[in-house]
């Protein structure tokens, strides 16, 4: 199986080996367990094997080079076989969504955790639903699924994720003879337990959100290259690589004439013009204003929105402000069932710190009530009846409800690009180290020119894409569009 599937299918960077240890520092219990937000790992309770210590290994070469990772124990229910920890230093990289659907029998799932039968490695398997206790409130499971031919045993697979469309929606816990076993449901599990009130609570994303398809988009150039979330706000650093240390700007551009349909044309204008490549192509470039090299920030934002988030696209233009243009996407999100909306803000400029100014001050004329309650309009009268969850999306032009109640919370994704001296000359094995260095910088700069319960509020998504020159980027841009 190659890296790609286990990565993508089976969540395999999520899903991690743990052991459970006595005082005198002997495992006496292993099983797996899988990352969640904000450095949990969930597992099952009997894992835990009322040890002293819990450790997790975050790979197979980790745990056969005995790389481990302490945990804390946070939380455990009485009625379900489930516990949460907690990673004692720092978060995981990368973490698995929570979801719950509606199970039906023979249901296809996915599975992953780590046998003791196959030592270290992990074993991806197929399963599908083969029994649901819906209508069985005093049973402790919530529904069984199938076992699979390549493993015999699952001692060690307790707590392993099942994984539906990339959402784990329950834990194995039981193998029931040689034929099935026993699953937890994620919704059985916070739903009817009082972790629903307690301080640890994840969350879980609901069935029509977690079967929403984003619509197709061409492929990026951006890459993340640092993904920092050790502070607020998140900041993802992006880049688009070198050849042979020579940026590869041509290649962006190239990338960005391609975009320039999803970017300017709204949904209704796509479907009115479908099967009409040249009439979309045609359309689009007449909406695009490509003499203002803000918009071309704007149109890097989209792209990094899209490729990093599951949004729904919606107002791709300038936004004339009262006080002067504020440039920004306007995108919708459904997470965990809160509906939120997405007005970006993205700038170039010379250096770091006049970028992250001038944002800022975007940033602040986006979040006045008028240009909030006209982006809202904007952002229903450009509706096409075929938008998943379209009756929530009407809420939030209804001026007849109060603001605060027409959506759960404003996110305001940003993109800044700059002129950067670690471009040109580009050195390799100090690229990520200056890298971080600026988007510590950056952060700095956010944090003191915004309170710290604003960033909180408005919940900051920060792209920094460092470029080579931002002026002579634009005119590439405008020479590939003329």
């Amino acid at each position: 199986m190659s890296n790609n599937v286990l990565k993508n299918e089976f969540c395999i960077d999520s899903v991690y080996i743990i052991e459970a240890l006595d005082m005198n520092g002997k495992v006496v219990s292993r099983g797996t367990c899988f990352s969640i937000q904000d450095g949990h790992v969930i597992t099952a309770k009997h894992v835990l094997a009322e040890a002293s210590y819990y450790r997790c290994y975050l790979t197979s070469d980790d745990f056969n080079k005995k790389n481990h990772h302490v945990l804390s124990f946070e939380y455990s229910n009485s009625e379900w076989d489930f516990s949460i920890l907690k990673k004692i230093n720092g978060k995981f990289k990368s973490f698995l969504k929570l979801g719950g659907v509606d199970i039906e029998i023979g249901v296809a799932l996915k599975s992953c955790g780590y046998p003791v039968e196959k030592g270290y490695l992990p074993a991806p398997i197929n399963v599908a639903v083969t029994n649901v206790y819906d209508d069985i409130t005093t049973h402790n499971y919530s529904y069984e699924v199938s076992q699979s031919p390549v493993v015999k045993h699952y001692i060690g697979m307790s707590g392993s994720p099942v994984i539906y469309n990339g959402y784990a929606i329950g834990l194995l816990v039981v193998q029931q003879g040689a034929s099935t076993l026993k699953v937890i449901a994620i919704s059985d599990a916070l739903e009817f337990t009082s972790l629903q009130y307690a301080e640890i609570n994840p969350g879980y994303s609901r069935q029509e959100e977690i079967d929403y398809v984003v619509p197709e988009h061409p492929p990026t150039p951006f890459k993340t290259c640092i993904d920092c979330d050790v502070g607020i706000p998140n900041i993802k650093g992006i880049d688009i690589g070198f050849d042979y240390g020579v940026w590869r700007s041509d290649e962006l551009i190239s990338y960005s004439s391609d975009w320039i349909i999803d970017y300017s044309l709204t949904a209704s204008q796509k479907v009115s013009l479908a099967n009409r490549p040249k009439s979309q192509m045609n359309e689009a470039i007449s909406q695009f204003d490509n003499k203002d090299i803000n918009v071309m920030s704007d149109l890097f934002l989209h792209m990094a929105i899209r490729k990093s988030y599951k949004t729904i696209p919606i107002v791709n233009k300038v936004i004339n402000t009262q006080d002067g243009d504020a440039f920004s996407c306007s995108h919708v999100v459904l997470d965990k069932g809160r509906l939120e909306i997405w007005l970006g803000a993205s700038v170039v400029e010379k250096n770091l710190s006049a970028a992250v100014i001038k944002v800022v001050e975007n940033i602040k004329k986006i979040l006045t009530i008028p240009n909030i309650k006209n982006r809202l309009v904007l952002i229903t009268s450009e509706m096409d009846d075929d938008w998943p969850f379209k009756e929530r999306l009407k809420r939030i032009s209804d001026n007849s409800i109060p603001l605060k109640d027409r959506f759960d919370r404003i996110v305001v994704p940003v993109f800044i690009a700059y002129d950067s001296g670690i471009i040109n000359p580009y050195v390799e094995d100090e690229f990520l180290n200056l890298f971080q260095d600026e988007i510590d910088s950056c952060r700095e700069i956010i944090s003191g020119v915004f309170d710290s319960k604003i960033i909180k509020l408005i919940d900051l998504k920060v792209f920094v894409f460092p470029v080579d020159n931002g002026e002579m980027l634009h005119e590439k841009l405008l020479e590939e569009f003329s």
